[in-house]
């Protein structure tokens, strides 16, 4: 309830009327800018929950807006609905293309152990290149010896 009230508080504090033409200029979409990008990022955060993608998507927020100024109709709604509309469409496109692109899997975070089994595939080749290098004799007996 009480956010409910704050963001009618935040609603009427922000400027009455944003055109098309104002945010296709560089004051206009600073101003928008001050007033939504707090809120976008507040979004952004809890849709992704990264900062630096959040980040990144009010930055494609805001370029979006300058870019298609001239989509925006004031008549249809707010600036603000306009622009959180765009930050949702963006947020679920991350979500989707994280979704579609398997996790990278560092050897650290290896939970089949599969870091372990390189390690020893390693040492055997190199163990084998050195037994390689031996003569005969001596590599008979150290055969013989890890038998």
């Amino acid at each position: 309830m009480r956010s409910r009230k704050l963001n009618r508080l935040r609603a009427a504090s922000v400027s009455p009327f944003v055109t098309p033409a104002a945010l296709s200029t560089e004051e206009g979409l600073r101003a928008v800018y001050d007033e939504h990008a707090g809120e976008l990022y507040g979004f952004a955060l809890r849709a992704l929950g990264d900062r630096g993608a959040a980040e990144d998507l009010v930055q494609e927020v805001l370029l979006r807006a300058w870019l298609k100024a001239d989509t925006y109709h004031p008549e249809r709604g707010s600036a603000r609905g306009w622009l959180v509309a765009i930050a949702r469409n963006l947020a679920v496109d991350v979500a989707r293309a994280r979704a579609a692109r398997p996790e990278l899997v560092g050897v650290d975070d290896d939970p089949v152990g599969l870091g372990d089994e390189l390690a020893q595939a390693e040492r055997r080749i190199v163990l084998l290149e050195l037994l390689a290098r031996l003569t005969t004799e001596h590599r008979t007996v150290l055969v013989e010896v890890a038998i």
